[in-house]
C-alpha cells in the first residue's frame, strides 16, 4: 500500500475584498495574476495498492483526487499532450486552460505491470 499528499503554495498574501463570493470566486482581488488567500491552493491525495503476482509481475490500483481552490485549475497531466486523451495541460505547469477554475479532478487506475 502507498499514499501521497501534496499542496501548492497558497495565493498571494493580501486582504480579500468584501465583494468576494467564495462560491464562484467573483470579485476576488488578485496581485500579479495570483488570487488572494486559500482560494489559490490546490491539494492532491493519492492512494494505491500493489499486488505482487510474481518476481516480475504485479497488479495495481490507484485513486487520485485533486481538490482545486476557487482560482486554480490543476489537472493530472504535468506537461503538454500532443494528441493524448483529455485536456491538454499548459507546458510543464500541470494547469489546463480548458478546465474551469475550482473544478475538482478524480482519477482511477487499475492495471498490470510486467518487467521483461
Amino acid at each position: 500500500m502507498w499514499a501521497s499528499w501534496s499542496q501548492t503554495p497558497g495565493g498571494k498574501s493580501c486582504t480579500i475584498p468584501g465583494t468576494f463570493n467564495p462560491n464562484t470566486g467573483a470579485g476576488n482581488l488578485t496581485i500579479g495574476g495570483a488570487a488572494c488567500g486559500d482560494a489559490g491552493k490546490a491539494k492532491m491525495i493519492t492512494l494505491g495498492y500493489d499486488y505482487v503476482m510474481s518476481k516480475r509481475t504485479k497488479m495495481y490500483f490507484a485513486y487520485n483526487k485533486i481538490d482545486n481552490g476557487i482560482s486554480t485549475n490543476y489537472y493530472y497531466i504535468a506537461g503538454p499532450a500532443a494528441n493524448g486523451p483529455g485536456p491538454t495541460a499548459a507546458a510543464g505547469t500541470g494547469t489546463n486552460g480548458g478546465l474551469a477554475a475550482g473544478t475538482d479532478v478524480t482519477t482511477l487506475a487499475i492495471g498490470m505491470q510486467h518487467s521483461f
